[in-house]
């Protein structure tokens, strides 16, 4: 998982990317968001779900200097979630920046 993130004026935002699965049985990713601290893999940390054919997401409204932690599974059409993937970003006055 890839990342990019913007911050200046009222407006700061995270753009994700990664490398759509190749598993047959793929069906849609789940993103998960935590404000500060790792999110648990519950609903009530979940604030996406891009089908298999995306390949990137967009956070809006992070607050700088706040350190963002997103994790992201793969959900497969039995509903089995893979492991998680996991990104911690804090925007400081970033015009860009990637991984």
């Amino acid at each position: 998982m890839g990342t990019a993130a913007t911050s200046g004026g009222n407006v700061n935002y995270l753009r994700l990317n990664w490398t759509a699965s190749t598993s047959a049985d793929a069906r849609y990713y789940r993103i998960y968001y935590g404000d500060g601290a790792a999110p648990q893999l519950t609903q009530s940390y979940l604030i996406a779900t891009p089908p298999t054919g995306a390949t990137q997401w967009v956070l809006w409204q992070l607050d700088a200097n706040n350190p963002a932690q997103l994790s992201m599974t793969t959900v497969d059409r039995q509903e089995n979630e893979s492991a998680a993937a996991t990104l911690t970003v804090t925007l400081t006055n970033l015009t860009a920046c990637g991984n």
